[in-house]
């Protein structure tokens, strides 16, 4: 969708939440005056404790709390009237014999008592895993037990261990992959490599032992192709789907069809626009919290994603009549790659802009500076290829859709041609 980069994902191969290695200091605070998140954490963990919940997507629902805010809070404020720390252990193990034996081992050994366990059912050689525990007669710390449980072969964290990294290709991977440890987890969706950037790549390859690589652009087909060795990384490049379409049959395999809302962020990012609801799911979105963090992306239902379409038509419309105001207003005609082009610098506008005069062009230009640099986003007719130009810059993309960057403007941008 609009605004989503592309990522760059690793977990680690722990098992327990995370803890502020720092000191920590604690205070007593009447609960009346209390935040209520404070509070709905507090019952959210109750309901965890005492089995009602089954899951903190359950419990978070229960008390009308953020996913997100539960995961801040959950480690740093417990019930003093109880008396004992609750924490939740969330792992990722291995669908492997024993595996789950020895998470509880090795909590078990620490001296913590064990109050609940759910497991999800295993997909892709690997079940994620929720062990609520009391820790009051632990003969270890937290922070200890975290040490241990990381020294055991049996799962990948999940939790705030679990994380996003958020990248583009204006910059390298190289500092995110000296962090990587050699069990640790890693997939890497939507990300394209090119022959600049194949170092990187094999450092991936050489970090971890469990990578999977996820993505639809040509580039990285093209390249697999011509260096062999690249069959070995596990995952699976189709330039025929979106990205999200791949990642959710990689999870999901034998799924009897793929969800609506992903069918149409497939059509809209593969540039297919061959389903009549996707431009207003995508402004219906962006209308909508889809930060990682959100409770969204576990109701998005069919009739939830209807909502979503019924919410962007109105934005939809608005958008479709700013874009002409625009164009008109700030569009100038130039020649790009030995074609006659329509351009606009603009930071905040869609790829929308061009469809009134997209048939009239044979390639549309949208760029912008970023701060770091020069970005260009290309659309065109489907008689040019946009990756194929984009490449000559060093990028890529779509065949109707695709972008590069530049350290400096391109000069052709720099002026406009007569019509």
């Amino acid at each position: 969708m609009q605004g989503v980069g592309c990522y760059y994902i690793f977990c680690k191969n722990t098992c327990v939440c995370e803890v502020n290695k720092l000191e920590r200091r604690f205070y007593l605070v009447d609960a009346q005056v209390l935040p209520e998140v404070f509070l709905k954490v507090v019952r959210a963990k109750e309901l965890l404790a005492s089995g009602e919940a089954r899951s903190i997507s359950a419990a978070t629902r229960s008390v009308d709390l953020s996913r997100s805010a539960f995961y801040k809070y959950k480690d740093c404020i417990f019930d003093s009237e109880n008396g004992r720390e609750v924490i939740t252990v969330m792992a990722t193990l291995r669908d492997e014999t024993g595996a789950l034996q020895s998470l509880l081992a090795g909590i078990s050994a620490a001296g913590a008592s064990i109050v609940t366990i759910n497991q999800s059912t295993p997909e892709n050689g690997a079940a994620l895993v929720a062990v609520t525990i009391r820790t009051d007669t632990m003969q270890m710390t937290p922070e200890e037990l975290t040490e241990k449980l990381s020294r055991q072969r049996m799962g990948v964290h999940t939790g705030k261990e679990f994380s996003f990294v958020e990248c583009d290709y204006s910059f390298s991977l190289i500092p995110f992959i000296q962090e990587i440890q050699q069990d640790d987890m890693v997939y890497v969706v939507d990300y394209s490599f090119k022959e600049n950037t194949l170092h990187e790549l094999k450092a991936l390859m050489h970090a971890t032992d469990n990578l999977v690589w996820i993505d639809h652009h040509v580039c990285s087909v093209q390249l697999v192709e011509q260096h062999l060795e690249l069959v070995s990384v596990k995952g699976v490049l189709d330039m025929r789907y979106s990205a999200a379409a791949l990642v959710y049959t990689w999870f999901h395999k034998g799924a009897a069809r793929i969800p609506y809302w992903i069918q149409l962020v497939s059509d809209y990012d593969t540039w297919a626009k061959q389903l009549v609801d996707t431009d207003a799911f995508n402004y219906g979105m962006l209308a909508s919290d889809w930060s990682v963090e959100s409770d969204l992306w576990e109701s998005l239902t069919d009739d939830v994603t209807m909502n979503i379409v019924r919410k962007g038509e109105s934005v939809l419309e608005y958008i479709k009549q700013r874009s002409k105001s625009h164009l008109k207003s700030y569009g100038f005609v130039t020649e790009f790659a030995g074609y006659k082009c329509l351009a606009v610098n603009s930071r905040y506008e869609s790829s929308m802009i061009f469809d009134s005069v997209r048939n009239q062009y044979p390639v549309c230009v949208m760029f912008e500076f970023t701060g770091r640099c020069w970005k260009y986003s290309l659309y065109t007719n489907g008689r040019l290829n946009a990756s194929q130009i984009a490449s000559i810059y060093g990028g890529g993309g779509h065949a109707g859709a695709a972008g590069f960057t530049t350290d400096t403007l391109l000069p052709c941008f720099t002026k406009e041609i007569s019509e």
